[in-house]
Protein backbone atom coordinates (compact mmCIF):
# COMPACT_ATOMS: atom_id res chain seq x y z
CA UNK A 1 0.00 0.00 0.00
CA UNK A 2 1.16 3.56 -0.50
CA UNK A 3 1.98 6.53 1.11
CA UNK A 4 -0.56 9.29 1.10
CA UNK A 5 0.95 12.51 1.90
CA UNK A 6 2.75 16.00 0.05
CA UNK A 7 6.14 17.28 1.27
CA UNK A 8 6.47 20.41 1.87
CA UNK A 9 7.42 21.46 -1.74
CA UNK A 10 4.71 19.60 -3.23
CA UNK A 11 2.53 21.61 -0.46
CA UNK A 12 4.37 24.96 -1.92
CA UNK A 13 3.04 23.79 -4.93
CA UNK A 14 0.21 23.52 -5.10
CA UNK A 15 -0.75 26.48 -3.25
CA UNK A 16 0.83 28.23 -6.01
CA UNK A 17 -0.75 26.65 -8.37
CA UNK A 18 -3.86 27.07 -7.01
CA UNK A 19 -3.13 30.93 -6.15
CA UNK A 20 -2.23 31.61 -9.68
CA UNK A 21 -5.69 29.72 -11.20
CA UNK A 22 -6.99 32.06 -8.63
CA UNK A 23 -5.38 35.09 -9.80
CA UNK A 24 -6.66 34.76 -13.65
CA UNK A 25 -2.92 32.95 -14.80
CA UNK A 26 -1.89 29.88 -16.79
CA UNK A 27 0.15 28.15 -14.23
CA UNK A 28 1.50 25.96 -16.76
CA UNK A 29 2.99 29.14 -18.65
CA UNK A 30 5.31 29.57 -15.84
CA UNK A 31 8.40 27.02 -14.66
CA UNK A 32 7.67 26.92 -10.77
CA UNK A 33 10.35 24.59 -9.61
CA UNK A 34 13.19 26.85 -10.50
CA UNK A 35 13.71 31.01 -9.61
CA UNK A 36 10.84 32.26 -10.39
CA UNK A 37 11.58 35.33 -13.07
CA UNK A 38 10.90 38.88 -11.79
CA UNK A 39 7.72 38.90 -13.83
CA UNK A 40 6.33 36.15 -12.01
CA UNK A 41 3.09 37.34 -10.54
CA UNK A 42 2.73 34.74 -7.32
CA UNK A 43 5.61 33.97 -5.84
CA UNK A 44 7.30 31.23 -2.98
CA UNK A 45 8.67 32.70 -0.14
CA UNK A 46 12.68 32.01 0.70
CA UNK A 47 13.32 31.35 -2.99
CA UNK A 48 16.61 29.56 -3.54
CA UNK A 49 18.50 31.96 -5.58
CA UNK A 50 18.47 36.27 -6.01
CA UNK A 51 16.35 38.87 -3.62
CA UNK A 52 12.60 39.03 -4.62
CA UNK A 53 12.74 42.69 -5.67
CA UNK A 54 9.44 44.98 -7.21
CA UNK A 55 8.23 48.04 -8.22
CA UNK A 56 5.68 49.91 -5.84
CA UNK A 57 3.33 49.61 -9.06
CA UNK A 58 3.71 45.57 -9.27
CA UNK A 59 1.52 43.43 -8.42
CA UNK A 60 2.86 40.78 -6.56
CA UNK A 61 2.10 37.54 -4.12
CA UNK A 62 4.34 35.94 -1.81
CA UNK A 63 2.87 32.94 -0.11
CA UNK A 64 4.25 30.77 2.72
CA UNK A 65 3.36 27.35 3.34
CA UNK A 66 4.18 25.57 6.57
CA UNK A 67 2.58 23.02 9.33
CA UNK A 68 0.73 24.55 12.51
CA UNK A 69 1.08 22.90 15.32
CA UNK A 70 -2.14 21.58 16.64
CA UNK A 71 -3.58 19.04 18.85
CA UNK A 72 -4.80 17.11 15.48
CA UNK A 73 -1.55 16.52 14.52
CA UNK A 74 -1.01 14.38 17.86
CA UNK A 75 -4.44 12.09 17.29
CA UNK A 76 -3.13 9.19 15.27
CA UNK A 77 -5.69 6.10 13.86
CA UNK A 78 -3.81 2.81 13.21
CA UNK A 79 -5.55 0.01 10.78
CA UNK A 80 -3.93 -3.29 10.18
CA UNK A 81 -4.69 -5.33 7.35
CA UNK A 82 -3.10 -8.67 6.43
CA UNK A 83 0.25 -9.10 3.83
CA UNK A 84 0.84 -13.19 4.16
CA UNK A 85 1.47 -15.56 6.99
CA UNK A 86 4.15 -13.78 8.56
CA UNK A 87 3.39 -9.89 7.97
CA UNK A 88 0.33 -7.17 8.16
CA UNK A 89 1.00 -3.62 7.16
CA UNK A 90 0.11 -1.27 9.71
CA UNK A 91 -1.36 2.20 8.24
CA UNK A 92 -0.68 5.45 10.62
CA UNK A 93 -3.42 8.15 9.43
CA UNK A 94 -3.72 11.63 11.22
CA UNK A 95 -4.89 15.09 10.34
CA UNK A 96 -1.81 17.03 9.52
CA UNK A 97 -2.76 21.19 10.36
CA UNK A 98 -0.89 23.70 7.30
CA UNK A 99 -1.41 27.54 7.73
CA UNK A 100 -0.50 28.96 4.24
CA UNK A 101 0.03 32.88 4.25
CA UNK A 102 -0.54 35.41 1.74
CA UNK A 103 1.77 38.78 1.09
CA UNK A 104 0.49 40.89 -1.47
CA UNK A 105 1.52 44.13 -2.63
CA UNK A 106 1.14 46.41 -5.33
CA UNK A 107 -1.75 49.26 -6.07
CA UNK A 108 -4.45 46.09 -6.90
CA UNK A 109 -3.27 44.49 -3.42
CA UNK A 110 -6.38 44.09 -1.61
CA UNK A 111 -8.35 43.21 -4.44
CA UNK A 112 -6.09 40.67 -5.41
CA UNK A 113 -6.02 39.32 -1.82
CA UNK A 114 -10.31 39.42 -1.88
CA UNK A 115 -10.22 37.67 -4.83
CA UNK A 116 -8.41 34.49 -3.18
CA UNK A 117 -10.12 34.47 -0.26
CA UNK A 118 -13.56 33.98 -2.18
CA UNK A 119 -11.81 31.70 -4.71
CA UNK A 120 -11.20 29.02 -1.85
CA UNK A 121 -14.87 28.99 -1.09
CA UNK A 122 -15.21 27.95 -5.20
CA UNK A 123 -15.95 24.17 -6.47
CA UNK A 124 -12.89 24.35 -8.52
CA UNK A 125 -10.57 25.29 -5.93
CA UNK A 126 -11.84 22.83 -3.31
CA UNK A 127 -11.63 19.98 -6.32
CA UNK A 128 -7.76 20.98 -6.80
CA UNK A 129 -6.86 20.29 -3.32
CA UNK A 130 -9.36 17.27 -2.32
CA UNK A 131 -7.76 15.67 -5.05
CA UNK A 132 -4.13 15.60 -3.11
CA UNK A 133 -6.40 15.14 0.15
CA UNK A 134 -6.02 18.87 1.63
CA UNK A 135 -9.26 20.53 2.82
CA UNK A 136 -9.81 24.67 3.51
CA UNK A 137 -11.30 25.33 6.71
CA UNK A 138 -13.75 28.04 5.49
CA UNK A 139 -13.48 29.96 9.41
CA UNK A 140 -10.93 32.68 7.67
CA UNK A 141 -10.30 36.01 8.70
CA UNK A 142 -10.94 39.07 6.72
CA UNK A 143 -7.81 40.64 4.36
CA UNK A 144 -6.07 42.96 6.12
CA UNK A 145 -4.49 46.13 4.57
CA UNK A 146 -1.08 46.85 6.14
CA UNK A 147 0.89 49.38 4.36
CA UNK A 148 4.97 48.96 4.32
CA UNK A 149 7.02 51.92 4.74
CA UNK A 150 9.77 50.76 2.91
CA UNK A 151 13.04 53.05 1.43
CA UNK A 152 10.84 56.35 2.50
CA UNK A 153 8.00 55.07 0.21
CA UNK A 154 4.39 53.67 1.54
CA UNK A 155 4.25 49.95 -0.47
CA UNK A 156 0.37 49.37 -0.21
CA UNK A 157 0.38 45.21 1.41
CA UNK A 158 -2.48 43.27 2.28
CA UNK A 159 -2.52 39.57 3.82
CA UNK A 160 -4.42 36.68 4.29
CA UNK A 161 -3.88 33.99 6.16
CA UNK A 162 -5.67 30.98 6.22
CA UNK A 163 -5.77 27.29 7.43
CA UNK A 164 -5.86 23.36 5.97
CA UNK A 165 -6.28 20.15 6.57
CA UNK A 166 -3.97 17.50 5.41
CA UNK A 167 -5.29 13.47 5.52
CA UNK A 168 -1.82 11.90 5.75
CA UNK A 169 -1.86 7.77 6.06
CA UNK A 170 1.91 6.36 6.21
CA UNK A 171 2.53 2.43 5.77
CA UNK A 172 4.97 0.00 7.77
CA UNK A 173 5.08 -3.44 7.93
CA UNK A 174 5.33 -5.40 11.00
CA UNK A 175 5.67 -9.10 11.52
CA UNK A 176 3.44 -11.07 13.17
CA UNK A 177 3.63 -14.09 15.91
CA UNK A 178 3.20 -17.10 14.18
CA UNK A 179 2.86 -19.52 17.14
CA UNK A 180 2.70 -18.99 20.77
CA UNK A 181 3.27 -22.05 23.19
CA UNK A 182 1.20 -22.00 26.39
CA UNK A 183 1.73 -24.23 29.18
CA UNK A 184 -0.58 -24.64 31.92
CA UNK A 185 -0.07 -26.07 35.12
CA UNK A 186 -2.66 -26.97 37.73
CA UNK A 187 -1.57 -28.99 40.40
CA UNK A 188 -0.21 -32.57 39.44
CA UNK A 189 -2.03 -32.35 35.90
CA UNK A 190 -0.08 -30.51 32.80
CA UNK A 191 -1.73 -29.88 29.42
CA UNK A 192 -0.14 -28.17 26.68
CA UNK A 193 -2.14 -26.02 24.27
CA UNK A 194 -1.04 -23.77 20.97
CA UNK A 195 -2.85 -21.04 19.95
CA UNK A 196 -2.22 -18.94 16.90
CA UNK A 197 -2.31 -15.47 16.14
CA UNK A 198 -2.28 -13.87 12.92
Amino acid sequence: MSDTYLTLSQLNTLIWETTMTALGYDYTEYNSSTSPPISMPVRKSWQAEGAPATKRTDDVCYIRVYPENNDYNKLRELKYSAINDASVNQATSYTRVLQVTWIFYGPNSYDNAQTVRDSLFSDNIADELEAKNVYFMPDIDDCTRAPELFDGQWWERTDLKAYFYELVTKNITVATVGKVTVDISNGSRETSAVSEET
